[in-house]
Protein backbone atom coordinates (compact mmCIF):
# COMPACT_ATOMS: atom_id res chain seq x y z
CA UNK A 1 0.00 0.00 0.00
CA UNK A 2 1.22 3.18 -1.00
CA UNK A 3 0.44 6.89 0.77
CA UNK A 4 0.48 10.39 -0.42
CA UNK A 5 3.48 10.81 1.08
CA UNK A 6 4.84 7.24 -0.40
CA UNK A 7 3.93 9.03 -3.80
CA UNK A 8 5.52 12.61 -3.46
CA UNK A 9 8.67 11.33 -1.86
CA UNK A 10 8.99 9.05 -5.07
CA UNK A 11 8.51 12.41 -7.52
CA UNK A 12 11.05 13.95 -5.45
CA UNK A 13 13.60 11.39 -6.25
CA UNK A 14 13.28 11.16 -9.37
CA UNK A 15 13.25 14.82 -9.67
CA UNK A 16 16.73 14.47 -7.88
CA UNK A 17 18.02 12.03 -10.02
CA UNK A 18 16.74 13.62 -12.92
CA UNK A 19 18.93 16.77 -12.28
CA UNK A 20 22.03 14.69 -11.14
CA UNK A 21 22.31 13.54 -14.26
CA UNK A 22 21.73 16.73 -16.08
CA UNK A 23 24.80 17.49 -14.22
CA UNK A 24 22.59 19.95 -11.42
CA UNK A 25 23.11 19.61 -8.84
CA UNK A 26 21.19 21.78 -5.71
CA UNK A 27 22.90 22.04 -2.52
CA UNK A 28 20.92 25.19 -1.19
CA UNK A 29 19.24 25.68 1.83
CA UNK A 30 15.20 25.35 1.27
CA UNK A 31 13.41 28.30 0.42
CA UNK A 32 11.37 29.79 2.46
CA UNK A 33 8.35 31.29 1.94
CA UNK A 34 7.36 33.81 4.37
CA UNK A 35 11.01 34.69 5.43
CA UNK A 36 9.45 38.18 7.70
CA UNK A 37 8.11 35.09 9.77
CA UNK A 38 11.39 33.93 10.80
CA UNK A 39 13.18 37.73 11.39
CA UNK A 40 11.95 40.00 13.88
CA UNK A 41 13.73 43.72 12.91
CA UNK A 42 12.77 44.92 16.01
CA UNK A 43 14.83 42.86 18.64
CA UNK A 44 18.09 43.39 19.40
CA UNK A 45 20.77 40.20 20.43
CA UNK A 46 23.02 41.95 23.07
CA UNK A 47 26.09 40.12 23.95
CA UNK A 48 28.81 40.42 26.35
CA UNK A 49 26.93 41.90 29.15
CA UNK A 50 28.22 41.55 32.77
CA UNK A 51 26.50 39.34 34.53
CA UNK A 52 25.61 41.37 37.12
CA UNK A 53 23.78 44.40 34.51
CA UNK A 54 19.89 44.99 35.63
CA UNK A 55 17.13 45.08 33.05
CA UNK A 56 17.07 49.06 34.33
CA UNK A 57 20.70 49.56 32.95
CA UNK A 58 19.78 47.77 29.18
CA UNK A 59 16.95 49.80 29.44
CA UNK A 60 18.88 53.14 30.28
CA UNK A 61 21.42 52.56 27.34
CA UNK A 62 19.06 51.64 24.82
CA UNK A 63 15.69 54.01 25.71
CA UNK A 64 17.26 56.81 24.28
CA UNK A 65 16.56 55.52 20.73
CA UNK A 66 13.06 54.60 20.90
CA UNK A 67 10.37 53.06 22.80
CA UNK A 68 11.62 49.64 24.10
CA UNK A 69 8.35 47.35 24.51
CA UNK A 70 10.55 44.15 26.42
CA UNK A 71 14.11 43.17 27.45
CA UNK A 72 14.95 39.58 27.63
CA UNK A 73 18.02 38.44 30.46
CA UNK A 74 18.18 34.69 29.80
CA UNK A 75 20.03 32.73 32.82
CA UNK A 76 21.30 29.73 33.20
CA UNK A 77 19.88 26.44 33.38
CA UNK A 78 20.59 24.85 36.65
CA UNK A 79 22.75 27.89 37.30
CA UNK A 80 20.98 29.06 40.11
CA UNK A 81 20.03 32.51 39.15
CA UNK A 82 23.04 32.74 36.96
CA UNK A 83 22.57 35.11 33.61
CA UNK A 84 24.44 34.27 30.41
CA UNK A 85 25.94 37.31 29.93
CA UNK A 86 23.61 37.77 26.86
CA UNK A 87 20.13 40.13 26.11
CA UNK A 88 17.36 40.93 23.75
CA UNK A 89 16.11 44.47 23.54
CA UNK A 90 12.91 44.88 21.60
CA UNK A 91 11.89 48.10 20.39
CA UNK A 92 8.44 49.23 19.32
CA UNK A 93 9.72 50.36 16.00
CA UNK A 94 12.04 48.89 13.21
CA UNK A 95 14.01 52.23 12.94
CA UNK A 96 14.62 52.43 16.49
CA UNK A 97 15.98 49.13 16.62
CA UNK A 98 18.50 50.04 13.56
CA UNK A 99 19.45 53.35 15.09
CA UNK A 100 20.61 51.66 18.63
CA UNK A 101 22.30 48.70 16.71
CA UNK A 102 24.26 51.38 14.28
CA UNK A 103 25.13 53.64 17.17
CA UNK A 104 26.30 50.65 19.75
CA UNK A 105 27.09 47.97 17.68
CA UNK A 106 30.43 46.99 18.61
CA UNK A 107 31.12 49.39 21.89
CA UNK A 108 30.99 48.49 24.81
CA UNK A 109 28.46 48.91 28.13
Amino acid sequence: MHTDADHKQSKNETKREASEEAGQVNNAEPVVENESALVDDKRLFVMNLSYQVTKEEVQELFGKYGEILDIEIPFRKHGKGVPLGIGFVRFATSEAAIQAFAELDKTIF
